[in-house]
This record gives C-alpha cells, sequence and structure tokens, in this order.
C-alpha cells in the first residue's frame, strides 16, 4: 500500500494537469509562465498533512478576470503590467503581427488604462466557471475518497491488533 502523502500528492499533480488541460481548452495560454507556477507540496505537519497548490496570484483570475483598479499604483508596478501586456500583445498577434516594439508599448498603455478603468472583459460578463472549479471540486471529491479510505483501513488495522 503506498503512503497517503504520495497519494495526496498524486492527486494535486492530477489536478494541475486538469488545470493547465482546462486553461489551454479555453484558448487563454498566452506566455505560459503561469501554467508553468503552477506546483503541488505535500509535507508532513506533526501527525497530519499540508497540501497546496501553488501558483502566481493571476491564476485566479483566468475564471475571474481582472477588476478595475482601486488605484492607479505605483510607476513600477504600472510599467510591469504594460511591459507583460505587450508581450501578451506579441503573443497572441494582436492587434496586428507586424507592429513596432513602441507601438506594442502604446497598445499596451491603452490596454492598461482600459483595464483599469473598466476591468477586462471576462470580468465585465460576469467570470467563468470551466478553468479552476471544476479541476479543485475533483480534488476535493479525490481526497475525501483518499482520506475516508486511508482511515478505514487504520480502523480495521486496529480493530484487528485489539482481537490479537
Amino acid at each position: 500500500m503506498t503512503n497517503i502523502g504520495e497519494e495526496i500528492k498524486a492527486a494535486l499533480d492530477d489536478c494541475i494537469a486538469d488545470i493547465r488541460q482546462r486553461h489551454v481548452a479555453a484558448g487563454q495560454r498566452a506566455s505560459g509562465r503561469g501554467m508553468a507556477s503552477l506546483e503541488a507540496s505535500v509535507e508532513r505537519v506533526g501527525e497530519g498533512y499540508r497540501a497546496r497548490i501553488l501558483g502566481l496570484p493571476y491564476v485566479g483570475a483566468w475564471e475571474t478576470g481582472r477588476a478595475p483598479a482601486r488605484r492607479a499604483g505605483k510607476a513600477q508596478e504600472q510599467a510591469a503590467f504594460v511591459a507583460s501586456l505587450a508581450e501578451w500583445c506579441r503573443i497572441r498577434g494582436f492587434p496586428e503581427s507586424s507592429l513596432s516594439d513602441e507601438e506594442y508599448i502604446r497598445t499596451a498603455r491603452w490596454l492598461r488604462w482600459y483595464i483599469n478603468r473598466f476591468g477586462t472583459k471576462l470580468y465585465r460578463s460576469g467570470g467563468r466557471r470551466d478553468i479552476l472549479t471544476p479541476a479543485c471540486e475533483a480534488l476535493v471529491r479525490r481526497m475525501e475518497q483518499i482520506t475516508s479510505g486511508y482511515y478505514e483501513n487504520e480502523l480495521h488495522e486496529n480493530f484487528r491488533q485489539k482481537q490479537k
């Protein structure tokens, strides 16, 4: 029988694979950094385990979209957002693939202003629930099966030991 920690790690890895597959199927993949950032960790804490899936902060926006900004942000944050938008525009070929770097930066600055002012289209339309939600719900069901099976086996073992 495998260790419960290994089973939990396998369940988390399957969940990450499902999220990645759903993200690509939704047509949202651009640079791949968000998908590459997803990682599972299982660590022993006392008598139990702590299981986590970690990723970049914007991974949650794959389903919710980005809300309008409440504040302007620091110049460094704005510049980083413009740079990531310019990279996204290049990868997606938006608006045209033959633009110069300065034109991509200009387009990215306009997109930054628009997103900060109104939010993304996904946010304005109420989001979606087909990337993270189904994968996480499947993970919860699988974790319930793993833990209930594990504790059922533990109870049987304890019962058998007491009868000897």
